[in-house]
């Protein structure tokens, strides 16, 4: 396990909770890497460009509030995935759903985070 995805997945998990990103925020380096799977995030985005996407995203979704519980967790030497079970509610109404959520570290810093939407425990 990594510590530094450890810290970074208990941020993401707390700011879904609180609406407070900051100590998150806070991890990513300057050519952070960020996938989503729609909307107007949808698509790899790289560089500062992904920084500046990823912080339009986390905006968005600063008043939302999520409760994620987490089923499975892999680590690899690059990434951690954390499987959850994701419930909340944003604007569009009330949510349940799971979602695999991938973070890859450098150093004490967050450099990439992935997020794909669906069951996916079935496939690994």
């Amino acid at each position: 396990m990594n510590p530094t995805t450890q810290r970074a997945f208990e941020f993401l998990c707390r700011a879904g909770e609180t609406g407070d990103w900051q100590p998150l925020l806070e991890m990513l380096t300057d050519d952070f890497e960020f996938l989503f799977p729609a909307g107007a995030s949808r698509g790899l985005h790289s560089g500062t460009a992904g920084k500046e996407v990823f912080l339009q995203w986390v905006q968005k979704r600063a008043a939302s509030r999520s409760v994620k519980t987490p089923e499975l967790a892999l680590h690899t030497a690059e990434w951690s995935v954390y499987c959850v079970d994701s419930r909340g509610e944003d604007a569009l109404g009330r949510f349940e759903t799971h979602v695999a959520l991938f973070f890859k570290a450098r150093g004490d810093q967050l450099c990439a985070y992935r997020e794909y939407i669906g069951d996916i425990t079935a496939w690994i």
